[in-house]
């Protein structure tokens, strides 16, 4: 399924392999410089690959952004597209060592570190779902630190200071907002 010849306006013929939902197109080789006869068994081996074969990572991170606008908040998917194009794939098809020696870009950074993770494992899972691979390096796998939440909050003095140094402007509105509500900046 999906093997065929294209023609050229000059008669050119060139095989080809056409695969997946986005009907990604491989070229197999030109006639006569490839047979029919090899040009299937080319067809195969290119089948056998598998998808992950068939599909650069960065056309896939690409593929895995568009899917995700409107799935995930918009900082949210900056976030995933961000850490993953710093993550330099080669390829797919990767083991759970040589990610962690990817994510460690981020040593003496831990939270950085885990957000990069959780991003990777995120693009694996959706590349599992979409064919790209069978199954995801990260799979039953924990984050690469453990981080403690912090220990401390402003005291009421703290608190009154800040609400009494901010002004009846935008931003101080805003800063009064987030006192009031406990809310971090991009949950408001």
């Amino acid at each position: 399924p999906g093997f065929g010849v294209r023609v050229s306006p000059k008669g050119t013929k060139t095989f080809v392999l056409v695969t997946g939902k986005e009907r990604n197109t491989v070229t197999l080789g030109r006639f006569p410089a490839l047979s029919l006869k090899d040009a299937r068994t080319k067809a195969v081996e290119e089948m056998a690959k598998g998808p992950s074969a068939r599909i650069t990572p960065q056309k896939a991170i690409q593929a895995f952004g568009e899917t995700m606008q409107g799935r995930v908040k918009p900082d949210t998917l900056n976030q995933y597209l961000s850490y993953l194009n710093q993550m330099d794939f080669t390829s797919l098809d990767l083991t759970y060592p040589e990610v962690m020696e990817k994510l460690k870009k981020w040593d003496g950074k831990p939270w950085a570190q885990n957000y990069a993770y959780a991003s990777v494992r995120n693009f694996f899972n959706w590349c599992i779902e979409h064919g790209y691979i069978e199954k995801s390096p990260l799979f039953r796998k924990k984050t690469p630190n453990r981080t403690k939440s912090r220990d401390r909050v402003l005291s009421d003095d703290e608190l009154a200071r800040i609400w009494r140094c901010t002004e009846d402007d935008t931003y101080g509105r805003i800063l009064r907002l987030l006192l009031l509500t406990g809310q971090r900046r991009v949950e408001v």
